[in-house]
């Protein structure tokens, strides 16, 4: 790694433990030039990040923010099943329309957060 480093490394977090971890490991690379930004797909994961004072984007708010979906080929999905198995079992859904809705308003979320930040590195 070398200091300075232009860089955002964006990191997912799920769950506390997962966001303590990522936490401190993009501390330590902010430390070294690098820079760090969060996406939450947890509520309580955000506000621990926000009062550390860490960029970090709450998945919800910014579904809510966005209108629309756009459809799965913008993102060069073909086959959209695989994505939504994991729901559909984990937590025993049986409507693939409504996953595959909650998939597409994700991938607009996240799609919208990576833009804003590569314009964030654009400015500089």
């Amino acid at each position: 790694m070398t200091e300075g480093n232009s860089v955002t490394v964006v990191f997912t977090t799920l769950a506390m433990n997962q966001t303590r971890f990522f936490a401190a490991l993009g501390e330590a690379m902010t430390a070294k030039g690098f820079k760090a930004a969060y996406i939450c797909f947890h509520q309580r994961s955000h506000e621990y990040l926000e009062k550390r004072g860490l960029k970090a984007y709450n998945i919800y708010e910014k579904v809510k923010q966005l209108s629309g979906a756009p459809d799965f080929a913008s993102f060069g999905i073909e086959d959209y099943g695989l994505f939504i198995n994991h729901e559909k079992v984990t937590f025993n859904i049986k409507d693939s329309a409504q996953l595959a809705l909650k998939m597409r308003r994700f991938l607009a979320a996240v799609d919208s957060i990576l833009e804003e930040l590569s314009s964030d590195e654009n400015s500089r």
